[in-house]
């Protein structure tokens, strides 16, 4: 039986994180799914779920047969990585710059994962991500005892009045918590 629903229009885009939280500043969105970090003033974040990330390596990387070994920090500071717009962002004590200052950029996971698939790269991506893309499949975590971190996943919108739609979904959130 089909039950009759108000109708809301949606659209579904993927954009970059900068880009997102520029729409919605500018009111061309009400609002976005980013990575959290520091909102830019005039938005907020209300956490939706946190995923599990790993450092991944491909298939021909020449650590790909020892992934899960512990390495010394000099043989960090020497992996070539591949990190996206918010890798200084990321929740990793004790690395500092190491991992998350690489001079190969991607501008979004997808960028991430296809460098690493190259075998030449190590890049964090989200372990559900790796897990359930079959084209991801090979890849192997490196020492995730250590190279392991969470990041919330994050509704942005502006700040104060938002439009119905985002005031009702974000009344659901609070409740869901």
């Amino acid at each position: 039986m089909l039950r009759s629903k108000p109708r809301q229009a949606f659209s579904l885009s993927t954009l970059r994180p900068v880009e997102i939280e520029r729409r919605i500043l500018s009111g061309e969105l009400d609002a976005g799914i980013v990575a959290a970090h520091t909102p830019p003033a005039g938005l907020e974040q209300h956490t939706l779920y946190t995923e599990p990330n790993s450092l991944f390596i491909g298939p021909g990387h020449p650590w790909y047969d020892e992934a899960d070994q512990a390495r010394s920090d000099a043989e960090l500071s020497s992996l070539a990585c591949v990190v996206d717009p918010y890798a200084g962002d990321l929740p990793l004590p004790g690395l500092g710059t190491m991992l998350l200052t690489g001079p190969t950029r991607a501008d979004s996971i997808e960028g991430v994962a296809l460098l690493v698939c190259s075998g030449r790269f190590a890049g964090f991506l989200p372990d559900h991500l790796v897990a359930s893309t079959a084209s991801l499949s090979a890849l192997r975590r490196v020492w995730p005892a250590r190279l392991s971190h969470t990041q919330d996943i994050v509704l942005t919108c502006r700040k104060g009045k938002g439009s119905q739609p985002v005031r009702q979904l974000l009344r659901a959130l609070a409740q869901r918590a």
